[in-house]
């Protein structure tokens, strides 16, 4: 039991100190450099209510991030608030 706690344990910790490394490797780079990821939305509450984890995600390992919503919700308030 011991043994397959250690290899579990082994494989967690590379995978954390590879995550590592990739964050450091992106924050180095410069702006021109970064990739850019786009995320369309059929309705302008979308991303707050589905998309939230996939985009601090984006965020937090530095990619920059454009979102584009194909309507404006029927609504002003919609669109000011997206």
């Amino acid at each position: 039991m011991f043994k397959y706690c250690f290899i579990f344990f082994n494989f967690f910790i590379l995978y954390y100190l590879k995550k590592i490394k990739e964050k450091e490797r992106i924050k180095k780079l410069s702006e021109n450099d970064k990739k850019t990821v786009l995320l369309i939305t059929a309705h302008p509450d979308d991303e707050s209510m589905f998309f939230i984890p996939t985009i601090s995600n984006i965020k937090s390992i530095g990619y920059k991030i454009n979102i584009l919503c194909l309507s404006n919700g029927n609504s002003e308030r919609r669109e000011e608030e997206l």
